[in-house]
Formats: C-alpha cells, sequence, structure tokens
C-alpha cells in the first residue's frame, strides 16, 4: 500500500490536518490579543514601551495608556514622512 505523496488518502488527510492547523493558527490571531511587530521599524518610543512590558518593567494597561498619549506624535511623525521625497529621487531629478 503506498502511503506517500501518490496516495489518494494520504494527500486527503494530509490537507485536513493542514487545514486544520492553519485555522487554528488563523483563528488564534485574529480573535485573542495577539499580534506580530518587526522590533527593527519600530518608533523609539514604542520600543522603549515594548522594552518595559517585555521586561515586566510595566503592564499591558500601562502600555495602551502611554500608546494613546504618543498616537498623536507618532501620527503627526508618519504624515511628515509620508510628504518626503527621498533624496536618491531629489538626485535624480536634480541630474
Amino acid at each position: 500500500m503506498d502511503t506517500t505523496v501518490y496516495s489518494g488518502d494520504w494527500f486527503t488527510r494530509g490537507i485536513a490536518a493542514i487545514t486544520e492547523a492553519a485555522d487554528y493558527v488563523w483563528g488564534t490571531l485574529t480573535t485573542t490579543r495577539t499580534g506580530m511587530i518587526s522590533i527593527d521599524t519600530l518608533e523609539p518610543e514604542i520600543m522603549e514601551l515594548w522594552d518595559q512590558y517585555s521586561t515586566d518593567a510595566i503592564i499591558l494597561e500601562s502600555v495602551v495608556q502611554r500608546a494613546k498619549i504618543l498616537k498623536p506624535l507618532l501620527e503627526k511623525r508618519q504624515r511628515e514622512k509620508a510628504f518626503q521625497v527621498p533624496k536618491h529621487v531629489v538626485t535624480e531629478i536634480m541630474q
């Protein structure tokens, strides 16, 4: 009896197992307080909050409150960055 990818039964059970695992991961990510962040691209203020939270120096509620306070500043910074023309583009235009 063939129990490799050539077996229809093996393939069907494999797809079912992968689907179950993917559904579990997707369900967990979309229904719980989980998330993924890119540490390398965090704004300095958020990186500081992450450092404090990840070392148990502050609790989640403090992170949320401080992030709410920082939100206007971070949004302003993001808007200003959006209107900046990258230096390589300016260099190309000036040539």
